[in-house]
């Protein structure tokens, strides 16, 4: 069995340069001027930093070279079929229009959806009680 070959990915050096470029610019340029990097709080920093950069990077690359595994043989997606229970439940607690509580516009207005405004008049009864 032949073994590929890591070459050249675009994506992975663009976020390779990025966390580099982050990386640089906070150590040698912010903390540097900021505490100085020869200060205690100053190393104390730029160590901290350099290990989350570091875990950021061997996490990076373990997402990059690792293979994500196959899917179960076992596995069934969900029915499309309209009469599936799934899709009853899903009608149920969701109701028909739940895109209208994503995004409430004015052609929902009169479905029983009410979006409360500075602009709506509260009744105040006169009358008082005893």
């Amino acid at each position: 069995m032949k073994r590929k070959g890591v070459g050249f990915s675009l994506p992975v050096a663009v976020v390779m340069m990025v966390i580099g470029f982050v990386y640089f610019s906070t150590v040698f340029t912010f903390i540097d001027r900021w505490f100085s990097l020869t200060s205690s709080p100053g190393i104390a920093n730029a160590a901290a930093f350099t290990a989350l950069a570091l875990m950021c990077v061997y996490s990076y690359s373990i997402a990059v070279f690792r293979d994500p595994g196959r899917v179960p043989i076992s596995y069934m997606p969900d029915v499309e079929d309209q009469e599936s229970p799934v899709h009853e439940i899903k009608r149920k607690i969701l109701g028909p229009n739940v895109l209208s509580w994503l995004c409430p516009t004015s052609r929902h207005i009169g479905s029983g959806l009410r979006f409360r405004s500075a602009f709506d008049y509260v009744p105040v009864s006169s009358e008082s009680k005893p």
